[in-house]
């Protein structure tokens, strides 16, 4: 993978467990890993424990017309987003044709995920969505699933970063300090 290409790095805010349907979604675009530089902030909101994670991320994306067409690769923290709206990685990558890397720092207990999964009337729906994922891999202490890139491209683009990959960890706190008016906690 080329050096300093631009990344889209997502998060999504806290958010009440119960009431609410609406999620803010922040992606931090940045050049690679190791200049630390950041171009431009994108947003868009998502149904909590709703199915239009994948749509909105690509509207997104399609209609940013400053960086639509410059984003090599995305990374998304988790494959889950604003509850269980389940991000399809693969369809991601169908439509946009930019590889996706869904990072998190621990890996999902799939008997706890399928269990809560079930409160949910489209459960089945999800947890298909959630197998469609495919393998989660590990490396240095993170865990990601990835769509459009090898494994091993992924290790090699995560190995650039000290840790967790502080893109992510930057939309994490934009998007918790808009909403909760600072940030806080961990991505």
């Amino acid at each position: 993978m080329k050096k300093g290409i631009r990344v889209l790095s997502i998060d999504d805010s806290p958010f009440k467990k119960v009431g609410g349907a609406k999620v803010l979604c922040i992606g931090v675009v940045s050049r690679g890993a190791s200049d630390e530089s950041v171009e431009g902030i994108l947003s868009f909101h998502i149904k909590k424990d709703g199915l239009n994670s994948t749509d909105k991320l690509i509207s997104t994306i399609r209609k940013s017309g400053r960086f639509g067409k410059q984003i090599r690769l995305i990374l998304v923290h988790s494959v889950t987003l604003g509850g269980f709206n389940i991000l399809d990685l693969k369809k991601v990558y169908k439509f946009l044709k930019i590889p996706v890397i869904a990072v998190t720092r621990k890996k999902a207990d799939e008997k706890k995920v399928l269990s809560a999964l079930k409160n949910l009337r489209d459960w089945k729906k999800r947890a298909a969505l959630l197998k469609n994922a495919g393998e989660s891999f590990e490396f240095n202490r993170l865990h990601f699933h990835c769509a459009g890139i090898s494994a091993a491209d992924s290790r090699g683009f995560l190995k650039t970063f000290k840790g967790y990959p502080w893109p992510l960890r930057l939309a994490h706190l934009i998007a918790s300090g808009v909403v909760l008016g600072e940030s806080r906690g961990r991505a």
